[in-house]
């Protein structure tokens, strides 16, 4: 299990561009197009930057514990809701430079905060045999019955789950090890939920050739129905 966390902590900081939310923050000015996606951009304080926007059932996921997703009117006169109060950070690069524990930029929060743990799960398989004989004859016919584990995510909650790591799902350089941890996100699953060899699966695949480009959007309230029947599977819509 510990060998588990180390190598997912050792890719998370490998990675190049910004992890948990598809992209760093950036001073914006009103009506001057910086924030892109889900960003938005507010006043926080002194400060005009680009907040990505929470979701009320999901603020506990996205901004921590006790945080509260509320309205704010953005620069271009439009009411979002956010959790940040307070700029803290803007990249990634700028958290891992002031403390190397929490190296990532949390666009909801714009506060650091550490990578994502993984939690591994480990579900035996359980191997039922039974015995029927004939009475007419003196053949034994034996059956045997194999409960594969279920297919299931390893690393469940905080701002950095199999969620928010969609968009490395078919990355070449990832994809044995989100295979191994987000199986379900990332759609690695036959119809009856066991592990596939292979991303999707006939009847759960994207419709779009660049989903994973948009994976942001997976979790956004605005385009999830659109992402649902476009980019199930690097969605984990399955």
């Amino acid at each position: 299990m510990e060998s588990s966390k180390l190598l997912l902590i050792a890719v998370l900081y490998l990675l190049g561009s910004p992890i948990a939310y598809a992209g760093d923050s950036v001073v914006c000015t009103a009506g001057g197009g910086q924030c892109t996606g889900t960003l938005k951009c507010v006043t926080l304080g002194a400060d005009s930057v680009c907040v990505d926007q929470c979701t009320v059932a999901d603020v506990a996921t996205q901004c921590g514990t006790g945080a509260t997703c509320g309205d704010v009117t953005d620069l271009d006169g439009a009411t979002v809701k956010i959790c940040a109060t307070a700029k803290g950070c803007l990249t990634d690069t700028e958290c891992k430079t002031a403390d190397a524990t929490k190296p990532i930029c949390n666009l909801y929060t714009l506060q650091c905060e550490a990578a994502a743990v993984a939690t591994t799960t480990t579900v035996a398989s359980d191997t039922t045999v039974i015995d029927t004989t004939t009475p007419t004859t003196t053949t034994t016919i034996k059956q045997v019955i194999i409960t594969s584990p279920p297919c299931v995510d390893k690393v469940v909650g905080g701002p950095n789950d199999c969620s928010a790591l969609a968009s490395y799902c078919t990355n070449e350089l990832y994809v044995d090890l989100m295979k191994e941890k987000c199986p379900k996100t990332c759609g690695y699953c036959f119809n009856n939920g066991n592990l596939s060899g292979s991303l999707g699966t006939s009847t759960c695949r994207n419709a779009l050739s660049d989903c994973v480009n948009k994976a942001y959007l997976c979790k956004s309230s605005i385009y999830r129905n659109f992402m649902k029947t476009n980019c199930a599977a690097t969605c984990g819509y399955c």
